[in-house]
């Protein structure tokens, strides 16, 4: 288990990875510490980050089928997807309700962990699709 140190200040990193010869993007990954995955509204704000990085990466059309974003939380993570067929992101958005308290990003959405077989299995399967994507737009 991480503990925090206290009085110490977290950090976020967001790294973008493109396809350098025509930078199309094709992975963004959001790091944060393991402190926030205990946070609500750390893990909304994760969320909200996550999507307004598919906003930002999609205005224009991107010849991409898919852009991947992950978000981790120290080493606990979770898979966001945009399709640009659709242009529909995966991991519905959870609305607030302004009557209710409202988990707007569950703890339950960052249900991979890096260190188990399940999460490096599903970070494995990403990489190969974002290979083969690469490749084929390479040929292009």
């Amino acid at each position: 288990m991480f503990k925090r140190i206290p009085d110490t200040m977290t950090f976020t990193f967001t790294f973008l990875i493109t396809i350098t010869s025509r930078m199309v993007p094709i992975l963004f990954v959001e790091v944060k510490p393991y402190i926030t995955y205990n946070d609500a509204f750390a893990r909304e704000e994760a969320d909200d980050h996550m999507r307004h990085g598919f906003y930002h990466f999609v205005e224009e059309s991107t010849p991409v089928p898919k852009l991947y974003g992950i978000s981790a939380l120290g080493t606990r993570f979770c898979v966001y997807e945009y399709t640009a067929e659709d242009r529909r992101i995966t991991l519905k958005c959870i609305t607030p309700d302004h009557k209710f308290v409202t988990d707007t990003a569950p703890k339950e959405r960052w249900n991979l962990d890096i260190l188990q077989p399940e999460g490096e299995a599903r970070l494995k399967e990403v990489v190969g699709y974002i290979k083969k994507m690469a490749a084929e737009l390479g040929r292009n």
